[in-house]
């Protein structure tokens, strides 16, 4: 399901479909695969819907899953479907850098280094840069 929901989901060797993909993704999540729930998560963040895709990141990061770490770090930084909180973003970034997300590492040096406000630029800078 998961596989099939990632194929869909980037039109990977079939049609792009995300009603589809997120079909799948629901139904694997409901299952309680934690890949599912993260790519779940990441559609509705897409979507905006900021509130279901913390859930999701959330129940994914409760089974450990390292990507889903990382994205729970995000919500609770950018303060998307939960009220911002600056240190358990920090704790979720170290927690998926320790197992080495290289991307954590980095967003968790420069939290650790600049504190919330100046860390807020400089990654708002940094995302403005990568797109």
């Amino acid at each position: 399901m998961v596989n099939l929901g990632v194929l869909r989901a980037t039109g990977d060797g079939v049609q792009m479909d995300r009603k589809k993909a997120m079909k799948l993704y629901r139904i694997a999540s409901d299952r309680g695969n934690a890949a599912a729930q993260c790519g779940l998560g990441t559609m509705l963040r897409e979507d905006r819907n900021f509130v279901e895709a913390f859930r999701c990141y959330k129940l994914a990061a409760e089974q450990t899953y390292t990507h889903a770490e990382h994205e729970l770090g995000c919500c609770y930084f950018k303060g998307e479907g939960v009220e911002a909180d600056f240190d358990e973003a920090k704790r979720c970034f170290a927690r998926a850098a320790t197992k080495g997300h290289e991307l954590s590492k980095n967003t968790f040096r420069v939290l650790e280094t600049h504190g919330p406000e100046k860390s807020r630029r400089i990654l708002e800078l940094a995302l403005s840069y990568a797109r």
